[in-house]
């Protein structure tokens, strides 16, 4: 089975605010394992940002979010609605399996400096003359440089936010790697999402543009951070088929993360010219919600 590529390519949607204020960026369902018998089988999917997973405080935006079914094509959402802390969406669970619910965000940073007496400077400004601009992909093609500009740098993002959810049974169609992009960063599930337990190991894959990435840090951050007072994160590193095991103590819900800069230029630069051409970054992040249960 092969995932439909277009499924998963939002141009539109950024999370530029979030970002501002490092905030992690969430999905969750009201249930990832529904049993057969259940009647009217429906998931609701919550989406937010906030300093710590699982507790809603900003809503995002939603217009590209997808779920796909167990047999790889789109499933329908329902009573989709963006809110003032959280967005919601209705999921009707149609066919037995494993769903993947997700939202795929480009964006564009440009930093650059103008001098003090600018014609181009906007009305505010860092002291030192810098300016940040955030924007949509449509934003950037449009988007002119001012001619003055120095010390340009353009970081290229690409966020990626995931969760599962199973009907009935779990199927492995939705978590296939053949199913990966090739594009940016990426975390393939190799023990079920739907399908762990506490004190028994699971495995993830990770992927930078389609190849495994090694001897890099996932993040996994249990839910439940207002009740501890800490965040109690559980550190993992990939190995050197960017295989990456733990072990979760308990029950409950869990945020991984990953993020991975990218750092490149066009060609080498000296000092001298250092101003004039631009220095490129991209940079990925992939989050993912799981739970667990006994």
């Amino acid at each position: 089975m092969k995932i439909t590529r277009a499924l998963f390519v939002i141009g539109c949607i950024t999370f530029m605010s979030i970002d501002a204020y490092a905030q992690v960026v969430w999905l969750s369902t009201s249930a990832t394992q529904v049993d057969k018998d259940t009647q009217n089988p429906y998931v609701a999917i919550d989406a937010s940002a906030s300093a710590e997973p699982f507790v809603a405080r900003n809503a995002i935006p939603i217009e590209g979010l997808t779920a796909i079914d167990p047999d790889g094509n789109a499933a329908t959402l329902e009573n989709i609605l963006v809110g003032k802390v959280r967005s919601s969406a209705d999921l009707k669970l149609a066919k037995a399996g494993t769903y993947k619910i997700g939202i795929e965000a480009h964006s564009v940073s440009v930093n650059y400096r103008l001098p003090p007496d600018s014609p181009n400077a906007p009305p505010t400004r860092a002291s030192n003359g810098m300016v940040r601009k955030q924007l949509t992909m449509e934003e950037y093609k449009s988007f002119k440089l001012p001619s003055d500009a120095t010390q340009v740098r353009i970081t290229r993002n690409l966020r990626r936010v995931a969760t599962y959810v199973t009907y009935d049974r779990p199927s492995n169609g939705v978590l296939k790697s053949d199913n990966a992009s090739g594009v940016g960063l990426e975390l393939i599930p190799i023990t079920h999402p739907n399908d762990m337990f506490p004190d028994q190991k699971a495995s993830f894959r990770l992927l930078l543009n389609g190849k495994p990435l090694p001897d890099f840090a996932l993040t996994v951050m249990p839910a439940g951070q207002q009740y501890r007072g800490v965040r109690k994160e559980i550190g993992a590193t990939s190995d050197a088929q960017g295989l990456v095991s733990f072990t979760l103590p308990e029950g409950g819900r869990y945020w991984l993360s990953a993020a991975y800069p990218v750092r490149g230029a066009q060609g080498s630069q000296s000092t001298a010219d250092a101003d004039a051409a631009p220095t490129y970054t991209d940079a990925y992040t992939y989050s993912m919600a799981i739970e667990v249960l006994y």
